[in-house]
């Protein structure tokens, strides 16, 4: 197997395991000592911390293809490389996403809503702006936007990281001839 394609696949997995628990379980942790976290804002925790395992898997994906080709590729053949993990990556992620949003816990999106709910009404916002303000809410938070934003997401980042990486360790072969 290509090594793209299986960091690819290794960085994929890993993502989307560790996507499908860590909310469940850092929310779950939050609710039982009482920390007062909300949900987005752990949604957004885990979702930086998605960033750096992507950045780790492109990159040691990378170094791996560099190494199957005598530690010899040009910029633009790392940028593929990485594309391709992010393309791996991004598709399943997308698929843990729905699995997530339907089988695993399938109340999600009503948890987001009420908790948003929750957090709008704190902030003392009116009940018509509030009703208005939760039709978009309930639209983010649905399956098919979660599985759209997660590959979505998975896929921009990880262009931008292999476009950066790939830079990097054109800079590590100068460097190494130098």
């Amino acid at each position: 197997m290509k090594p793209a394609i299986k960091y690819g696949i290794i960085t994929g997995c890993i993502i989307g395991l560790f996507a499908m628990t860590f909310f469940s379980i850092f929310d779950w942790i939050n609710t039982k000592l009482g920390w007062g976290m909300r949900p987005s804002g752990i949604r957004g925790i885990a979702g930086l911390l998605t960033i750096l395992i992507l950045t780790i898997g492109i990159y040691i994906g990378l170094r791996a293809v560099k190494n199957n080709r005598s530690n010899s590729f040009s910029y633009w053949q790392a940028v593929r490389a990485g594309v391709i993990i992010a393309v791996i990556t991004a598709a399943i992620t997308s698929i843990c996403s729905f699995l997530y949003c339907t089988v695993i816990n399938p109340d999600y999106t009503n948890y987001m809503v009420q908790a948003a709910e929750r957090e709008m009404i704190e902030a003392g916002e009116a009940k018509t702006q509030i009703t208005a303000q939760l039709v978009e809410v309930r639209k983010n938070f649905s399956t098919p936007a979660q599985v759209g934003m997660a590959f979505v997401g998975q896929l921009v980042m990880g262009l931008a990281i292999s476009f950066i990486l790939s830079a990097l360790i054109q800079k590590q072969k100068e460097k190494l001839i130098s």
